[in-house]
């Protein structure tokens, strides 16, 4: 009389069960993005992915589209290599506040006359230094 209309599974298998699909729109709220092959949850492919034409499910190597594939490669690439300038680019600027920093400290204490270093660096020998009890 009444067909079943959905499956029941357990609640290992809700959250192990993964399909593969090949995105073909952008998706930066779930960090999916256009050309991208990877393994999503059935429900997410059903309910938002493969609506309004946004992923296709990958059967077989054969399913996946090369050339979306490669552009999503190529942009992934292109975005590293702008992360490791900006991150290059910062540590450089810090280092270089660093050194200003040190050199603003060096000017203060040659100007004051007062040294900030330690006891090392300082112009007492042994000479100048009294220990009752030591004759040198």
């Amino acid at each position: 009389m009444f067909r079943q209309t959905g499956v029941c599974l357990s609640a290992v298998t809700k959250r192990t069960k993964r399909v593969s699909v090949q995105l073909l729109a952008d998706f930066p709220r779930l960090q999916l993005y256009r050309g991208q092959v990877a393994k999503v949850r059935p429900a997410l492919m059903i309910n938002t992915l493969h609506r309004h034409n946004g992923a296709r499910y990958v059967l077989s190597e054969s399913d996946v589209d090369v050339l979306l594939a490669r552009q999503y490669r190529d942009r992934q690439t292109l975005l590293r290599a702008r992360h490791e300038k900006a991150e290059r680019e910062s540590r450089d600027k810090l280092e270089r506040e660093k050194v200003a920093a040190r050199l603003q400290e060096s000017d203060k204490n040659k100007k004051t006359g007062s040294s900030s270093t330690g006891v090392l660096d300082s112009p007492v020998t042994v000479k100048d230094i009294r220990i009752p009890g030591l004759d040198l």
